[in-house]
């Protein structure tokens, strides 16, 4: 007993310090030593067409600002269109969209309440941009942004990030999150510096139309579906950090706790959906999959691991790293009953990581029961 416990600790902890540290190190030299050669940006004068698509469900109180937003983009007015999918939205957002239309580049489209994948789909069929960039309702762009995706889109790239900005920078994080985007974002850099990133942002991100695919309806995470889509198909995938998307810091751990299930159950969805993806052959983004998304999905078992068998084992120290443990998981679950405007640092990081560990165990349960399709939604069911 006492050796299966040694090796479930060590084999534990070693996967858990490849997943955090020894991988984005690795990808970091990678990145510095041998970066991709980069072929030339699209030229002013080239700029494509762009379809600008958001599916809002919903969303009165935000869609008018989100539109104006979007309508200030430094882009040329004859070459870029906005398209809102409304997603059987039932108070006076459709109106405002009509509304907003004043100058003939926005266009609504309504459509039966059948989820995000399936009002996307409609969208791009009326679509008549050569590039289509997808957002969100709640986010705010740089007015560059959208120019400096389409320019980074080289003859190489079938899709490209833009980068997510949580909170202002002068303003002392809340949560955490504002410091995982910002570790992410410097890994996703990285993995574009050395060919594809494995997912993109949903927030700010755009395609060629071309290599666009359709989405299978139920797909939680069309962020990661369709970017995976164009790596196996042979494109790059890419990441610009200097193209921004402003959001705001959730106002509490419970809510990012909701969008982590729902994130995370997207990535067991997607193994099931796309079975290839566990196909070094088929999958050349293999070994970034597995180390940057399913790794992270098996943290919580890896973590329970470590924990048993220290607690288990004999020896000083065993017995301090199981003290250890215990203690930040103590400050962990302190945090969560903290308020949020005294939580510091010291509480902070190890509430965040005991929220997303548990959404990981949440999203496995309720992939394992076939519940995904509650998890989409704004206000999820699983997350109350």
């Amino acid at each position: 007993m006492s050796a299966v416990a040694a090796g479930a600790f060590w084999l534990s902890a070693f996967a858990l310090l490849y997943t955090y540290i020894g991988y984005p190190v690795v990808i970091a030299l990678r990145a510095r030593s041998r970066p991709r050669r980069v072929p030339r940006p699209v030229p002013e004068a080239s700029l494509p067409t762009v379809s600008m698509i958001l599916a809002v469900r919903n969303e009165e109180q935000r869609i008018e600002s989100r539109l104006a937003n979007l309508l200030q983009q430094d882009y040329p007015r004859d070459r870029f269109e906005v398209i809102v999918a409304s997603d059987g939205s039932s108070d006076a957002t459709d109106r405002l969209v009509e509304r907003a239309d004043s100058d003939g580049r926005v266009s609504l489209v309504r459509c039966p309440a059948q989820g995000k994948a399936s009002a996307l789909n409609t969208a791009v069929g009326v679509a008549h941009g050569e590039v289509l960039a997808f957002t969100d309702a709640r986010q705010l762009f740089a007015p560059d942004a959208v120019r400096l995706l389409v320019k980074a889109m080289d003859s190489e790239t079938g899709a490209v990030s833009g980068r997510l900005q949580i909170g202002s920078p002068s303003r002392s994080p809340a949560t955490g999150i504002r410091d995982y985007w910002g570790l992410e974002s410097w890994l996703r850099m990285a993995e574009s510096r050395t060919g594809s990133v494995v997912g993109v942002t949903g927030a700010i991100y755009a395609a060629r139309r071309n290599a666009f695919p359709r989405i299978p309806e139920g797909v939680i995470l069309d962020d990661l579906y369709v970017p995976l889509r164009i790596a196996m198909d042979g494109l790059r995938v890419g990441y610009v950090s200097e193209a921004v998307a402003y959001d705001e810091e959730s106002k509490n751990l419970k809510t990012e706790f909701r969008r982590k299930v729902r994130t995370l159950t997207g990535n067991y969805q997607l193994v099931r959906l796309m079975p290839g993806l566990l196909n070094p052959a088929r999958n050349p983004l293999f070994v970034r999959f597995l180390s940057h998304k399913l790794l992270r999905l098996a943290s919580p078992a890896f973590l329970t691991a470590i924990l048993v068998a220290s607690g288990f084992l004999p020896g000083a120290v065993y017995y301090s790293l199981f003290l250890a443990q215990t203690a930040f998981y103590g400050l962990g679950l302190f945090g969560l009953i903290v308020p949020q405007s005294r939580r510091l640092a010291l509480v902070r990081v190890p509430a965040m990581i005991v929220v997303f560990n548990a959404a990981a165990a949440i999203a496995l349960w309720v992939s394992l029961t076939g519940r995904q399709a509650e998890v989409w939604t704004a206000h999820s069911r699983v997350g109350a």
